[in-house]
């Protein structure tokens, strides 16, 4: 027992380790395509058909729809690949294929993914900004596949950021674009429609109830779940049990926004996590 209780109390200094986890979002189209280097190639292929849902098979609330659930379950999204459907830049010589397109979201989001039906894009840099004009931040690159040998209809792609990221508009950094045929001596920039993933919350791995708080709700989920669900799993590794706990000890009284801060837990709390201690005697005695 003496040898338990001196493992339990020496984990009391040790820092946060463990990144905040971020709760799927919401879907959202911008408000406006604000402009392009890259020029339109037709009038019926304007900038504005990559924010109207032209083409789409299964519609969406912009501001409403999660993200996740509308990509990953029932119908898939295809796009009908309609010349009408798309926006088609100005065709160019000058190979390979480098430009720009800048989105407005209408407000300050934070972000973590763009959703594109894409049919030419090949490489680039998604770059977002809080200020019309920039500076531009680069929140990450993507490599698409090439969808112009889908005369019918195609699936999107899903970018997904370095980091989620706070920013009112996204600029796409093109660096490339697939040719329709390997000979070709020009290419385009084709792209049916974009969409982003409006994180909903960022929350600390021991923050079980998900309300911004690290604190003794937490801990009573935890209890309930000790070996016998992932409800109190803040390390993500399948079960509830003692390295959970440390984790939640760790973190106990912090919010994400003081997450970086080297934290003691106050000698108040320590009423709180020595609850726990039959636990985790159990789980050390199990180890052993």
């Amino acid at each position: 027992m003496r040898r338990t209780l001196l493992v339990t109390l020496a984990v009391i200094s040790i820092y946060v380790l463990e990144p905040p986890r971020v709760d799927g979002g919401t879907m959202l189209s911008p408000t406006a395509v604000l402009g392009t280097d890259l020029g339109t190639f037709d009038p019926q292929t304007a900038l504005g058909n990559m924010i109207d849902q032209s083409g789409l098979d299964k519609p969406f609330i912009t501001g409403v729809t999660d993200f996740d659930a509308y990509f990953n379950s029932g119908v898939q999204p295809f796009a009908q690949a309609l010349f009408t459907n798309n926006w088609q830049s100005n065709f160019t010589f000058s190979l390979p294929l480098t430009g720009f397109v800048d989105f407005d979201l209408g407000d300050t989001y934070t972000i973590d993914k763009l959703g594109i039906w894409n049919i030419t894009l090949a490489t680039g840099d998604v770059l977002v900004s809080e200020t019309l004009g920039g500076p531009f931040v680069d929140a990450g690159d993507f490599t698409l596949p090439t969808k112009v040998n889908f005369p019918f209809s195609y699936q999107p792609e899903i970018i997904t950021l370095d980091a989620p990221i706070e920013a009112r508009y996204v600029r796409l950094g093109i660096t490339s674009a697939h040719k329709f045929a390997a000979s070709d001596t020009f290419a385009y920039a084709i792209v049916g429609e974009l969409v982003v993933d409006v994180v909903n919350g960022t929350f600390l791995p021991a923050d079980f109830d998900q309300d911004q708080m690290v604190d003794g709700q937490d801990l009573a989920i935890w209890q309930s779940a000790f070996g016998a669900s992932d409800a109190g799993d803040a390390d993500l590794d399948g079960d509830s049990d003692g390295a959970d706990f440390l984790l939640w000890q760790q973190q106990l009284g912090m919010t994400p926004a003081v997450a970086s801060i080297h934290a003691v837990p106050e000698p108040a709390c320590v009423g709180l996590w020595a609850a726990a201690l039959p636990f985790i005697t159990l789980a050390l005695r199990r180890q052993q």
